[in-house]
C-alpha cells in the first residue's frame, strides 16, 4: 500500500506541477491580454477620434455633394424650360416653314398659270401680227388696186372729157 500511495502521491504531485505550470502559462498569457487590453483604450480613443475626422470630413464631403446636387438640379431644369421652350420654337417653326412651302407651292402654281398666260398672250400676239400683216399687204394690194382703178378712172375721165371737148360741150 505504500507503494501505491507513493504512486498516487507522484501521479498528484506530477498533476501539481502540471497545475502550476499551466498557471504560470495562464499568468503570463493574462499578463499579456492585460497588456494588450491596457492599450486598447488608447487605440480605441485614437479610432474613435478617426470616425470623428471621417464622419466630419464626409459630411463636409455630403454637403458639398448635396450643393452641387442642387446646383446640377437647378441647371437640369434649366435646360428642361429651354428644351421645352426650343421644341415649342422648333413645333412654331415646322408650321411656318409648312405654311411658307404651301405659299411657295400656291405661288409657283400661280407663276405657272401666268406663265402659260404668257405664252398663250405671245401665240395670241404673233397670230395678231401676222394677220396685221397680212392685213397690211392686203390694204397695200387693195391699195395699189385702187391706185390703178384711180389712174384708170383718170385717164378715162380725161379720155372723156376730151371726146366731149372735141364732140362739142357734152358732159359726162
Amino acid at each position: 500500500m505504500k507503494v501505491e500511495l507513493q504512486d498516487k502521491l507522484n501521479i498528484e504531485t506530477n498533476k501539481v506541477l502540471e497545475l502550476e505550470g499551466s498557471i504560470e502559462k495562464d499568468k503570463h498569457t493574462t499578463s499579456l491580454l492585460m497588456n494588450e487590453l491596457s492599450s486598447k483604450p488608447n487605440q480605441y480613443a485614437e479610432l474613435c477620434n478617426q470616425m470623428k475626422i471621417s464622419k466630419d470630413k464626409y459630411e463636409v464631403k455630403i454637403r458639398e455633394l448635396e450643393e452641387k446636387l442642387s446646383a446640377t438640379l437647378l441647371k437640369l431644369t434649366g435646360l428642361e424650360n429651354q428644351l421645352s421652350s426650343t421644341q415649342s420654337n422648333e413645333t412654331l417653326l415646322r408650321d411656318h416653314l409648312q405654311m411658307l412651302d404651301k405659299e411657295k407651292q400656291d405661288l409657283c402654281n400661280q407663276l405657272l398659270t401666268r406663265n402659260k398666260d404668257i405664252e398663250d398672250l405671245s401665240t395670241n400676239n404673233e397670230e395678231l401680227r401676222k394677220n396685221i400683216l397680212s392685213l397690211q399687204e392686203e390694204l397695200n394690194n387693195k391699195s395699189s388696186n385702187l391706185d390703178k382703178i384711180n389712174q384708170i378712172m383718170e385717164a378715162t375721165t380725161e379720155k372723156c372729157k376730151a371726146k366731149n371737148t372735141g364732140d362739142g360741150s357734152k358732159t359726162i
